[in-house]
């Protein structure tokens, strides 16, 4: 690949680095197999991408009110093949009780697998299909975990969209398995819009905007929908764009109950692309 040369006089413009991607590309035998990397949009908060990942995330979840405290998730997600991966979530919390006492524990422990079902790379699409297992590691007696196994199903769709831009949403259930329990399944939904950036002509630091809605209904006749919002941004700091920052605001807006608001951000390290250490700089 020779050099990009002066922005004036590039050696290639843009349009004849696109067609030397297109033409590697096509000596792919299995590419309608591969989802597209244009599919590994920004990692919104809440909403599962159908992108398979090889990466890991360490994330918090801060109360702004109500009850001082802060949740931490460590995602591992790791590729198999073209259209698989599988997914673990550790949880611990650090939370204050009524008495105004801090304790902090382990949480609840969670497997996903995740295989796309459907991929059209030419009109960007990419549909997939996850199941996951929680397990009650946490000690719900002092509230740091449901004490109930649960089991969520759901279809995740990722779409690209002119100009840098993407929608990703989930649709699922979770809820305890094979048994009644006082615990009600719920029905959920989330929605990621976003827009990417790219500076350098798309060979720096990348930088994204989104807003995310979360909305949830508990199984039930008379039970109603909740929403939240979450507007969000993530960038990357390292040169490669393997290393990035996720920072978000999550909003209650509709059905509010007991819900508090909360600063969301995570740290996010690509392992694919490279290790820790490299593509800084």
């Amino acid at each position: 690949m020779p050099s990009f040369g002066p922005e004036n006089n590039p050696a290639l413009t843009d349009d004849e680095i696109e067609k030397v991607i297109q033409f590697v590309r096509s000596f792919c035998e299995e590419k309608d197999k591969w989802p597209s990397g244009e599919f590994n949009f920004a990692r919104p908060m809440f909403t599962e991408k159908s992108f398979p990942e090889d990466e890991a995330v360490n994330m918090v979840f801060i109360n702004t009110d109500g009850t001082p405290g802060l949740t931490n998730h460590l995602i591992v997600e790791k590729r198999y093949g073209a259209q698989t991966n599988i997914e673990l979530r550790f949880r611990g919390q650090l939370k204050q009780d009524g008495a105004g006492t801090w304790m902090g524990g382990v949480g609840d422990t969670s497997f996903e697998l995740k295989k796309s079902v459907y991929l059209n790379n030419k009109s960007g699409t990419l549909l997939a299909w996850g199941n996951e297992i929680t397990l009650p590691t946490g000690d719900s007696r002092r509230g740091m975990g449901n004490g109930i196994t649960k089991y969520e199903s759901f279809l995740s769709l990722g779409q690209v969209l002119p100009k840098k831009s993407y929608i990703q949403t989930q649709l699922g259930f979770e809820g305890p398995p094979f048994r009644r329990h006082d615990t009600k399944a719920e029905i959920y939904t989330r929605t990621a819009v976003g827009k990417a950036f790219n500076f350098d002509k798309g060979y720096g630091r990348l930088f994204n905007v989104a807003n995310e809605f979360v909305g949830i209904r508990e199984f039930g006749p008379r039970e109603r929908w909740t929403l939240d919002l979450v507007p969000q941004i993530q960038f990357s700091i390292s040169k490669r764009q393997h290393m990035r920052i996720g920072i978000g605001y999550r909003v209650p807006v509709m059905n509010v109950g007991s819900r508090q608001s909360q600063l969301i951000t995570y740290l996010l390290w690509d392992m694919f692309d490279g290790k820790f250490t490299e593509g800084w700089r």
